[in-house]
């Protein structure tokens, strides 16, 4: 069950704010949010993931989180195939893990979470906020949210649980997958895991 709980701040991290507000803030509005979708009684399982699914599309800087997966085959590919991986990246991802927020909620005590807002920290022109994650079972679970003000609002574009980034996670594999088989491949079994 901890790997729920992290997922749930994963990916409510992956969310959106407005730039009046804070990074910090943001993030506990989103948290709240997703909550709130998944201890709904009112909605179906497929309604909590189109929610969940929403929020996710809608709060991730994409263009930078594809470029930042792709690593340096990014400069080895024109721009349409980068266009084309973005889209599917993007199809990939919000499927992915609308599902699994969904599918680890169910049995779960959700009101036993809790999240203790730590600090955001200025980098540049970028955010980090640092959270612990309480989980019901009581384990502790640092998270931290990279953030970045895209044309007046909040974006995410990368996620630490536990010291471990979800984009550096993604680059390993898609890099593995390109050296071994191209690009063209690795297009293909995107579009194979958006379809199935």
């Amino acid at each position: 069950m901890r790997r729920f709980f992290s997922l749930l701040l994963v990916l409510v991290c992956f969310s959106l704010a407005y730039a009046k507000t804070t990074p910090m803030d943001f993030v506990k509005d989103r948290v709240n949010s997703i909550i709130e979708v998944l201890k709904s009684t009112k909605l179906s399982s497929k309604e909590k993931m189109d929610r969940v699914g929403r929020i996710i599309d809608s709060s991730i800087y994409w263009e930078r989180v594809a470029k930042m997966v792709l690593g340096i085959h990014y400069r080895s590919i024109k721009r349409e195939q980068f266009d084309q991986f973005a889209r599917l990246f993007r199809k990939f991802v919000v499927k992915v893990y609308s599902k699994k927020f969904v599918k680890y909620s169910v049995g779960e005590d959700l009101s036993k979470i809790r999240v203790i807002y730590k600090r955001q920290i200025k980098e540049d022109d970028t955010y980090t906020v640092l959270m612990d994650l309480i989980t019901a079972k009581g384990s502790v679970v640092p998270i931290s949210c990279k953030v970045a003000e895209v044309n007046g609002r909040w974006l995410i574009y990368d996620i630490y649980v536990e010291g471990i980034s979800m984009v550096n996670n993604y680059r390993s594999q898609i890099n593995r997958v390109i050296l071994k088989r191209g690009f063209n491949h690795l297009m293909k079994v995107l579009r194979r895991k958006v379809k199935g």
